[in-house]
């Protein structure tokens, strides 16, 4: 007999990881780039070491143009 295991999340597994509490926000934020491109995006989270950005992919791709 083979003991069950559990299937984690990939949130359960970055969750674990964290070395400090998020706090939740919903904030706009602009974001500029070395070549001077911006585009707006939220932020999501934030602790002492991180913080989550969401954007459109199709802004972000504009910071850094030609990669």
């Amino acid at each position: 007999m083979t003991p069950q295991t559990k299937i984690e999340s990939m949130f359960e597994i970055f969750e674990k990881r964290r070395n400090y509490p998020r706090l939740q926000l919903d904030l706009p934020v602009t974001i500029t780039g070395t070549s001077g491109n911006s585009f707006t995006g939220t932020i999501c989270d934030l602790s002492p070491d991180a913080v989550q950005l969401r954007y459109p992919v199709k802004d972000g791709l504009n910071l850094f143009p030609g990669k």
